[in-house]
């Protein structure tokens, strides 16, 4: 899923639930959702879904690229994550 420019105008808190990073990557290997376009964007809530099972590594990578996802959007969002 991506979000184009435009895209849910209104929209002040997303929750996203993610079982694996790899099905949420682009072509290029990002985290390529369109964050960045959702203009009244002020909450973010994601939750990792079996991802207890992962390395701790493979776990704070995942953490970081959806943080410096989250930071490209102008609003500066809060972010949390779950686990």
């Amino acid at each position: 899923m991506v979000f184009a420019q435009g895209a849910m105008p209104k929209l002040q808190t997303l929750r996203l639930g993610l079982e694996s990073m790899e099905s949420s990557m682009g072509q290029s290997g990002d985290f390529a959702v369109g964050f960045e376009n959702l203009s009244s964007l002020v909450d973010v809530v994601v939750s990792l879904f079996c991802w207890n099972d992962r390395p701790k590594e493979e776990l704070k990578a995942a953490r970081t690229t959806i943080q410096n996802t989250v930071e490209m959007n102008q609003n500066k969002p809060s972010l949390n994550i779950w686990p």
